[in-house]
């Protein structure tokens, strides 16, 4: 694959799990984009009060402010609402799924990721303007 096209995308990733931030910082960085890092919701904010990504990854259950509450102050900001959002969350049952679009996230995609070249495809569709393959979320 060539990434030379990709390596100016920058994409924030929100989860409170250290591991899975180092995890999805290490993965995607490996595809060619830029990683910048929020521990929840609330700093995740922040961050975008001075970077704005073309892509967010956002977690639902985090502490101090929440995926879903993050979503929609996002969604609510006219300089932010055409970010693409793939939720990334262990949250798996129809009403969250949604939920989450509902509020307006791009994609929803489940965790634990056990098809590291499926989510990548995700990714790299969402950022190019075309649909997200179907085969992920149809297994729910």
């Amino acid at each position: 694959m060539d990434n030379a096209g990709q390596r100016h995308k920058r994409i924030l990733v929100a989860d409170d799990s250290p591991d899975t931030v180092l995890g999805m910082r290490l993965l995607l960085e490996s595809e060619g984009y830029e990683v910048i890092e929020a521990y929840d919701g609330l700093q995740a904010l922040e961050i975008l009060k001075d970077v704005q990504p073309d892509l967010i990854v956002l977690d639902v259950m985090m502490p101090r402010l929440d995926g879903w509450t993050a979503l929609a102050e996002i969604q609510d900001d006219e300089r932010l609402k055409d970010i693409p959002v793939v939720l990334l969350t262990a949250l798996r049952g129809p009403s969250s799924i949604r939920t989450g679009i509902d509020l307006g996230a791009t994609w929803y995609y489940p965790k634990p990721i056990t098809n590291y070249d499926d989510f990548c495809l995700v990714i790299r569709r969402i950022l190019e303007g075309l649909e997200p393959p179907r085969g992920q979320v149809e297994n729910w």
